[in-house]
């Protein structure tokens, strides 16, 4: 017998008030049947969608009279709750007929009198009544097999493909609906890249799937993931879920739910979201690939609109000049969960989108936008292809600071030398002056106890540095002094209330100015240097100096704090876990660091010779396959996080050494890598020397060839220990790109006590006939960076050149466009948001030419000298491509094609061929058949440093998997074997046979879960092999794509395998001792146990496998701790932190100093491991 569910008393209540209203007391009988009614099924579904629109249409029908004032049906009501359904879903045509055939009938007797028990019997046998089905459908559309008073499984089911011909749909469901008011863009945006990523059809998603995904994205967001990864197994008849199923799409990262789920606002971060462009050819669409929103800084347009407007499609396998060559794609309107996108501007290899309508959203015009941060009318004379360079202004990343009344801005001009020239004259080329006052309010914004003397930022229409006032004058009201050089367009007009827009006159933070110490030479450096006279053996000592620190410090044995400090400082760790912190200003860190690590990133891209633009074409963009998001991810559940840096330092903090072989195999890769970087930029250390941001005298004081730099971080002179963080004698200061003898010059350091509130900056003087930055490759003050050495070995012999002048074959190479934005504009002005945009994708983006010249002069001088005559030509061009975007100069063709044939044919260097093969992921000496084949005649400084490069690293770059020597590798850790094997003896040897049917259970599932894993991680990487030959093919970019986005990491499986692992089976464990143990420590020796357990699986198979960590990593830390502690202090255990607290300590410097100071510590604890031979 079927029991009568029971009804929402919102429903019931509805139901009643409509049926007395009505007239029809009797028909709440129908609300106790099994089969309810057709308006109760109706207002049931409504419900589910939303709650108080039920309630506003019972009111409306109430209050409402009918239309031809005759008395009012239960059709009538049925038809108003179809009406408010039909927002939500479009009902099909023949289903809707036939509904209305069933109403007339019932309105008959409802007019002709008929009595209210009839009724209930008409009623019930409508609802009985069989559903009708298409034959021919004009569209395609699919069924829903229900009764008829049942609305369709799917709100998208009745949809017109043909409607969206002008868009492009990246995830969008079909129809105007109503069923995503009020959703966050957040929980929307994860729906529809799961979507998109699954390839669900849209009609396979039912009201009530909607409505789960809803309510666990407004309740528990972080858990929206999970949901929809287990309802799609379902959806696919899979049965029994496994970590492969969590490997479909990268998870949202957990920073990005915290700060979604905080409701304290602010302007400082923001939430990015973001896509990846495959496009490989101009024949077919390209493909995009949604990915995983991040947590960054905030910027001027995000603060303005909203950061949830906007939407990063960067390219990842293709070439930027496609963006140009499917402009018709691109400015199409995109569609992503009934958000209108469309293309605003092109920031390098990306393509900005603004979402200029949509549900919940004000309608804002791309033309409102452009006019908003930069007016079109007020820069009608400035070039478009500097106004689309200002336009991506507004897109960097920055903190917002004080906010300046207009009388506080203070236009000045620029200090010029007085000689003939341009720009190498002006002496302050994008540095401006800022009051103290205004300095300490940033401080205290960022919630700093220390001053900054300058920064790099934007305010209004300028951009650069901005220095602190010299005076220092604490009574001064706020000021700050604007260039003419730094003021790049006219922006801040009054807005529609006829007031003025506080952003555009607030100073926008974009990050500190830079200081590195000790810094590195590379590639370039060494040449210009040598070429200027510095011997080659110079930097094959410091080269040998370098690789036996790193060495020294990565195998140290005698204490694992020198090896825990070099592993936190190449990892960048204290930086990193900075950017897990709930603080506005950790983004300027990040950005500071990637400053650092990209200064000379554009040389390096390329290959040479025959394949040189074919390599350029499809490696400009390529980097990593791990996700940036993946970075500073931590298993939620085990501990274990995603960096392998982060990782041995948490291992080496609870007691491991160098013996155990995940450690030992960790600290294997991050040395390769460090030597990675050496044998593919010879970035090599120089303890004297450091990158610094450059700045102008603003006092006057420094003649034409002396410099102030003074380090906060430099305690003492490197070679006589004397206490000083000023720099003083002979400098040697270059920067990138340096491809002439003259972007190295030598100057003099300086004390000037007028200049000493000037820390972790370079000043340069103000005096002389051009500017001392613009000798260096052309640079400027608006926050050029430059690497500073005075170590005597280089500075001493080097010989500085006056600097050269672009020649006349250099200007011819390019065509120069000159057309103003007013030119443009004036020629449709009923169009001018189309021109706009058609003139943004059209720029000049950076292509990799750069690069390709870059390395053409880079071979060239190895085989002449920078004198040479074409060595200067292709080094001026590499200068002057740097800016070619930004001044809208675009390289001939004729031009490319002859130097193509004049120097791509050049053989490479040996050194040079390697380094190319090594950014491929394999050395030149591997592919050629070993290590020990030779430069024959070793001639430049860049072959014999290769040839000591070789020599010096040759055992350890060959050692794949661990440099240590095997047998000082652990095989058993006798402290984490403990706890299983006291249980299982204990066990064993009691009578108890509860005691030992749990240890079987436990060894049974931790046996199970281990042969899970190993066997889906098989899966998972033979998937990602067949993928990777896939995307080797011909036309394989979707296979490019999920390979680059799908299956980069195996983090959602581990995730899984550790929730499978943690899992307590309550209901099997049978002994007291662990039932007490569940009951009142969580069952913490029930956890221990099966950690143990699962570390003896592991070094049964591998001295390195990593399951025991991924599955219970802090567990086995705290196991390791608490035993090394007993050790040293009988009965005690470790100390205990929490992980806030935790994160925020690093180990003292002073430590590490006096222990490489002192001979005698040892830590005799530590198991010596040696380097394999």
């Amino acid at each position: 017998m079927n029991i009568p569910e029971a009804l929402d008393p919102t429903i019931s209540r509805c139901a009643k008030q409509v049926y007395h209203h009505l007239g029809l007391p009797n028909r709440s009988k129908l609300l106790k049947k099994v089969m309810l009614p057709l308006e109760v099924k109706k207002m049931k579904t409504l419900m589910s969608l939303d709650n108080q629109e039920l309630v506003n249409v019972v009111k409306s029908f109430i209050q409402s009279p009918s239309q031809d004032n005759s008395k009012k049906t239960i059709g009538d009501f049925i038809k108003l709750l179809d009406n408010c359904l039909t927002v939500y879903a479009i009902p099909d045509n023949e289903e809707e007929e036939e509904a209305d055939n069933i109403m007339g009938e019932k309105d008959e007797f409802l007019d002709s009198g008929i009595d209210d028990d009839a009724l209930i019997a008409l009623t019930e046998k409508a609802v009985k009544r069989p559903p009708s089905y298409h034959v021919d459908m004009p569209q395609k559309r699919i069924k829903i097999a229900d009764t008829l008073m049942t609305p369709p499984a799917s709100p998208f089911d009745n949809f017109n493909e043909q409607e969206w011909g002008d868009y492009n749909i990246l995830s969008s469901p079909p129809g105007q609906i109503k069923l995503f008011k009020d959703i966050p863009w957040l929980i929307l945006y994860e729906i529809g890249r799961f979507v998109a990523i699954a390839k669900v059809p849209w009609r396979e998603i039912s009201f009530e799937t909607f409505k789960v995904f809803f309510e666990v994205g407004n309740t528990n967001p972080p858990n929206l993931f999970e949901t929809m990864i287990e309802w799609n197994q379902g959806r696919r008849g899979i049965t029994k879920i496994n970590g492969l199923s969590y490997t479909l799409m990268e998870k949202c990262p957990q920073s990005v739910w915290s700060f979604f789920q905080s409701s304290q606002e602010n302007d400082y971060r923001a939430i990015r979201y973001s896509g990846y462009i495959s496009c490989k050819s101009f024949n077919k669409p390209p493909t995009i690939f949604l990915t995983p929103p991040k947590l960054s800084a905030s910027n001027r347009l995000f603060r303005k609109y909203g950061y949830d407007r906007f939407l990063e499609l960067k390219i990842k396998d293709g070439h930027p000049s496609m963006i140009a060559k499917q402009q018709d794609f691109f400015l199409k309107p995109f569609l992503l969960m009934h958000r209108t996108f469309r293309f605003l501007f092109v920031k390098d290899d990306t393509i900005i989108l603004f979402a200029t309508e949509g549900p919940g959203l004000d309608p804002v015009s791309i033309q409102q936008v452009v006019d908003w941060h930069i007016p079109i009318m007020e820069n009608w004379n400035m070039t478009i292809s500097k106004f689309a360079s200002r336009m991506s202004l507004g897109y960097s990343s920055s903190t917002p600071t004080v906010l300046f009344k207009t009388e506080q801005i203070q236009y000045v001009e620029d200090v010029f030398s007085g000689q003939q020239g341009e720009e190498e004259t002006c002496m302050t080329d994008g540095c401006g002056i800022i009051s103290y006052s205004v300095m300490k309010k940033i401080m205290e914004i960022q919630g700093s106890d220390e001053l900054p003397c300058a920064i790099q930022g934007r305010v209004a229409g300028a951009k650069g540095i901005w220095i602190i006032d010299p005076k220092l004058d604490t009574e001064a009201e706020d000021f700050i002094q604007i260039r003419s050089s730094q003021n790049k367009f006219k922006t801040g007009l009054l807005q529609d209330n006829m007031d003025l827009d506080p952003l555009h006159y607030t100073l926008d933070l974009v990050k500190h100015t830079l200081c590195i110490y000790p810094s590195y030479l590379n590639t370039q450096f060494i040449q210009s240097l040598s070429a200027g006279g510095v011997p080659t053996r110079v930097f094959q000592d410091i080269l040998i100096e370098y690789i036996q620190k790193i060495t020294s410090a990565a195998v140290e044995n005698r204490n694992l704090k020198i090896v825990r400090d070099w592993v936190a400082g190449v990892g960048c760790l204290m930086k990193n876990r900075w950017e897990t912190e709930d603080k506005f200003e950790k983004c300027i860190w990040k950005d500071d660091m990637m400053d650092e690590l990209e200064v000379d990133e554009y040389s390096e891209e390329f290959s040479s010779n025959d394949e040189l633009e074919s390599v350029a074409s499809s490696t400009h963009t390529s980097s990593s396959t791990a996700s940036t998001n993946s970075f500073n991810r931590v298993n939620e559940i085990s501990g274990m996080p995603s960096s392998m840096h982060e990782m041995v330092v948490r291992m080496l903090d609870s007691g491991f050494d160098l013996s155990n072989g995940v450690v030992a195999s960790r600290i294997t890769r991050i040395f390769q890598n460090v030597i990675q970087q050496i044998t593919t930029k010879y970035r090599i250390e120089v303890a004297q020397s450091c990158t610094v941001t450059c700045i102008p005298d603003p006092t006057g004081t420094l003649e034409s060839s002396e410099v102030f730099l003074q380090l906060s971080s430099r305690r003492k002179d490197e070679k006589t220990g004397i206490r000083s963080g000023i720099i003083l004698g002979d400098v040697v200061v270059t920067r990138n790109p340096c491809g002439l003898k003259s972007d190295v010059q030598k100057v003099k350091a300086i004390d000037c006590p007028e200049l000493r509130m000037y820390t972790d900056v370079i000043v340069f003087p103000i005096k002389g006939k051009r500017s001392l930055a613009s000798k260096l490759s052309g640079g400027d003050y608006d926050g050029d960076i430059v690497f500073c050495c005075w170590d005597e070995r280089i500075v001493e012999p080097l010989q500085s050149s006056s600097p050269t002048y672009d020649s006349k074959r250099v200007n011819a190479a390019f065509s120069v466009d000159k057309t103003t934005v007013g030119q443009e504009v004036s020629r449709d002005r009923n169009n001018m948001e189309k021109i706009i945009q058609k003139n943004f994708i059209s720029v000049v983006v950076p292509d990799g030419t750069l690069g390709v010249y870059e390395n053409w002069r880079t071979i060239l001088s190895e085989k002449k000298s920078l004198g040479d005559e074409d060595v200067l030509y292709l080094s001026q061009m590499c200068a002057k491509l740097v800016d070619a975007p930004k001044q809208g100069l675009r390289l001939k063709d004729t031009v490319r094609a002859t130097d193509r044939n004049l120097y791509g044919k050049i053989p490479s260097p040996t050194w040079f061929a390697d380094k190319r093969s090594r950014q491929k992921g394999k050395s030149y000496m591997e592919a050629k058949g070993g290590f020990k084949k030779q430069v024959e005649k070793p001639e430049t400084t860049m072959d014999h440093l290769y040839l000591t490069l070789i020599n010096q690293t040759e055992t350890n770059i060959r050692s794949s998997v661990c440099m240590f020597r095997d047998e000082d590798i652990s095989s058993r850790d006798k402290d984490l074997s403990a706890p299983w094997l006291n249980f299982k003896k204990r066990a064993l040897d009691s009578n108890n046979k509860e005691l030992r049917d749990d240890m079987e259970l436990i060894e049974s599932l931790v046996s199970k879960n281990y042969e899970d894993y190993c066997q889906q991680l098989t899966e998972f990487y033979d998937e990602k092999r067949r993928l990777a030959d896939k995307a080797n093919t011909y036309d394989s970019d979707l296979a490019a794509m999920e390979l680059t986005n799908t299956y980069s990491i195996a983090f959602g499986l581990e995730e899984y395998i550790t929730k499978q692992f943690s899992e307590v089976p309550f209901n099997l464990i049978k002994s007291s001792v662990l039932v007490y143990d569940i009951q009142v420590n969580s069952a913490s020796l029930l956890q221990n146990i099966k950690a143990s357990l699962a570390y003896i699986l592991c070094s049964r198979a591998r001295k390195n496998n990593k399951y025991c960590y991924v599955v219970a990593f802090d567990a086995l830390r705290r196991i390791k701790a608490d035993a090394c502690t007993k050790r040293k202090e009988s009965g005690a255990v470790a100390q205990t932190l929490v992980g806030s607290m935790y994160r925020a300590l690093n180990i003292d410097r002073s430590w590490v100093r006096k222990i490489n100071d002192s001979e005698g510590y040892d830590e005799s604890e530590n198991q010596i491991v040696r380097v394999s031979d």
